[in-house]
């Protein structure tokens, strides 16, 4: 079971992790639909984490979904990252 201090003692010791990626994805600035080098960022630090993939949802070969072990409770992300055109 996790509590508030577990997840945020994660926080801190993987706050590179976020950093890093972060930076990625910044200096990328890729345009909408093309986000090649950034899905591929995430998706690897994804997969890293232990997290299960799926790619290329609703026919857009950038999109993906990301999931996390079973049962409740149930989170949902969207993200958005792409540079305006």
């Amino acid at each position: 079971m996790y509590n508030k201090e577990s997840v945020w003692d994660y926080i801190d010791k993987n706050s590179k992790i976020f950093t890093d990626a972060g930076d990625y994805l910044w200096e990328q600035a890729e345009l909408a639909f093309k986000e090649y080098k950034s899905a591929a960022k995430l998706i690897s630090v994804l997969k890293d984490e232990g997290f299960d993939i799926e790619e290329g949802l609703a026919g857009i070969p950038t999109a993906f979904k990301a999931s996390y072990g079973h049962g409740r409770p149930v989170i949902g992300i969207l993200a958005e990252f792409d540079a305006l055109e």
